[in-house]
């Protein structure tokens, strides 16, 4: 049944029609196809996969039907974030601060459907930091609750959303680079993308940036609890939807300089083996090598961010949390030698944010 899902994610993802291997499904095939995509968070890309089926293979009409409503409700709510999106950078334009949207609707730009891309947090970053603690006091004037956090700028909820703010712009840790990646961001600031939103005009990272952004945000994944198809199709679309802008020696070089090439590697043969990304929007030739991916296995059980591992339990119990490290551990090891510095430096900063959490709460 992984190769029916993997085809069907495919096609939603790339707008291609579907090859019929394995076709007809039962029933109880077809709910397992729907329970794995929503644990991946991918139901709206397999959803569109769907109904490039021919009417005969189509799943049983309860099943469909339910789908279809599903999907109704995640356009509204992408729509609801959209409005949300707008209204948050109008308000801090008219306050003369600097802000970038990361990662969430600005991937979602990239897809062919974007309301069918499953919807988080909204993250933003802000270039300088005072333009952050601005922000904060602001909000506070305003009677918003901005909740401390270990690992960015504060969180709040913004009406349906929660807002997450970062100072720090891509998950990379290691001191000794944070003066080439303030060069890198300065490098890349004539090259933000500007998206339309709502008749708001939202900052996005450069496709240098997004790259990096996005590449080290799943590692850093990756080595705790784990990772979903959402996320890799994230990183495929980049892929596919910034090849004509990328400087190649530039991002083979970001990656090189900020340890993560490995894994860059790994994650870019994995998008055209697994899911499908013509070769030539590769933003560089890869070398040649072996291509198996020990970490998808994860994928497939974990879920989206690994949330399905057996054992895991969002409960805060002594047992709980042992399990919870005991994965992450497990993930770290095995995960290590794709960036072996990036994950030193990440370890003893997660036992840092965890030591600082125990002392907050």
């Amino acid at each position: 049944m992984r190769e029916v899902f993997l085809e069907l994610m495919r096609a939603g993802l790339w707008g291609s029609t579907p090859a019929l291997d394995g076709f007809p499904l039962t029933d109880d095939e077809w709910v397992g196809i729907h329970t794995q995509a929503r644990r991946q968070t991918v139901d709206g890309i397999v959803y569109d996969g769907v109904l490039r089926l021919p009417d005969e293979l189509l799943p049983p009409t309860p099943l469909l039907m339910r789908w279809t409503a599903e999907i109704d409700g995640l356009e509204r709510v992408n729509k609801r974030m959209n409005k949300d999106i707008a209204a948050l950078f109008r308000w801090i334009k008219g306050n003369d601060l600097n802000a970038w949207l990361l990662k969430g609707q600005g991937v979602a730009a990239c897809y062919e459907q974007p309301l069918h891309r499953r919807c988080g947090d909204i993250d933003i970053y802000f270039p300088n930091r005072e333009d952050l603690e601005k922000m904060n006091l602001l909000l506070r004037e305003k009677g918003v609750v901005v909740q401390p956090h270990a690992n960015a700028g504060g969180i709040y909820r913004g009406g349906e959303f929660v807002v997450e703010q970062h100072i720090q712009m891509a998950d990379i840790y290691r001191p000794s680079l944070v003066d080439y990646l303030q060069w890198l961001k300065h490098l890349e600031t004539r090259n933000a993308v500007r998206w339309y939103v709502e008749g708001q005009t939202v900052l996005l990272p450069s496709p240098i940036l997004a790259h990096l952004i996005s590449t080290a945000h799943i590692f850093k994944h990756a080595m705790v609890f784990g990772i979903g198809f959402r996320q890799l199709c994230d990183a495929a679309r980049l892929s596919y939807y910034y090849s004509d802008r990328i400087d190649s020696r530039l991002l083979e070089d970001v990656f090189r300089r900020t340890g993560i090439y490995r894994w860059a590697i790994s994650l870019y043969r994995m998008q055209v083996s697994t899911l499908g990304l013509p070769e030539e929007y590769l933003p560089f030739p890869l070398p040649k090598g072996e291509e198996s991916y020990p970490w998808m296995e994860n994928v497939w059980k974990g879920g989206n961010f690994g949330l399905y591992n057996r054992g895991f339990s969002a409960s805060k119990s002594p047992q709980s949390e042992k399990r919870h490290i005991g994965q992450a551990a497990l993930n770290l090891c095995s995960n290590m030698r794709y960036a072996p510095g990036e994950a030193f430096w990440f370890s003893l900063k997660k036992f840092y944010w965890l030591f600082v959490e125990k002392q907050q709460g």
